[in-house]
């Protein structure tokens, strides 16, 4: 069942899954989610903490590099603008959610800490 899943999900589709398991924490935790309309904004959410409002960029991964072996799961993202194929800079985005799916693990990551980088791994 898990391969039939993994063949027939679109990368939008992962995306949202990614995002709605991320609004959900968010809102857990407590604090106010608010998501722009369209697909115009280089971020997915902004986040109300009660003292600022920070725009959060979330980026999704399904797959395990070393699924089926004994070795540690390695789960990877791709930190660039679909659309664009550039890398995010500091007024795009305060923060990336990385969103591992599988496993329901959500990885807060400031934008400045990997400035530049195209690539990450949970």
């Amino acid at each position: 069942m898990g391969q039939t899943w993994k063949s027939k999900t679109t990368a939008k589709a992962i995306g949202c899954t990614g995002e709605t398991l991320f609004a959900f924490r968010a809102m857990e935790e407590g604090f106010v989610v608010s998501q722009p309309m369209g697909d115009k904004s280089p971020y997915d959410f902004l986040i109300d903490n009660g003292e600022d409002i920070l725009k959060v960029q979330v980026k999704s991964s399904r797959w395990n590099e070393n699924e089926g072996t004994q070795k540690s799961p390695k789960y990877e993202f791709t930190l660039k603008h679909s659309k664009r194929n550039t890398t995010y800079e500091s007024h795009d985005v305060d923060f990336f959610g990385l969103v591992v799916i599988p496993r329901r693990i959500i990885s807060i990551v400031p934008q400045k800490a990997i400035d530049g980088v195209t690539k990450a791994n949970v």
